[in-house]
């Protein structure tokens, strides 16, 4: 049992901290993180679910022969008012060390944005 404990956290640990990271998404606080390992069905879902907290996600993804993530373009903005709250295009996203992270809060009755881009994680 410790032998299978130490296995699985040691491929955990290999994986890497991207592997446990998920984004939040909440009528507070929306923090999320794009990278190649990005789907077309996450990033459908990811629409899906800022609408629900009031965010419009517009995106246009690029992805190889293998349908991974290579590119993508995208504007954050609130649904109430259609302000545009930022915008990002991220490059060479089959490089693991690139990602596109934005983060919202709620300020008042508003939400606002943080960081859109290159944010730090």
């Amino acid at each position: 049992m410790k032998t299978l404990r130490l296995l699985f956290v040691t491929a955990g640990l290999l994986a890497g901290v991207d592997l446990f990271s998920q984004n939040i998404i909440t009528s507070a606080e929306v923090k999320v993180t794009i990278n190649g390992q990005t789907d077309r069905m996450q990033l459908a879902d990811l629409r899906r679910d800022l609408l629900v907290v009031g965010v419009d996600f517009q995106y246009q993804p690029e992805f190889d022969q293998n349908r991974n993530l290579t590119s993508i373009h995208y504007i954050v903005k609130r649904s109430s008012d259609g302000a545009v709250l930022g915008e990002a295009k991220a490059e060479n996203l089959v490089n693991p060390s690139v990602k596109s992270v934005f983060h919202l809060v709620k300020t008042g009755e508003i939400l606002s944005a943080q960081c859109v881009g290159n944010c730090p994680h």
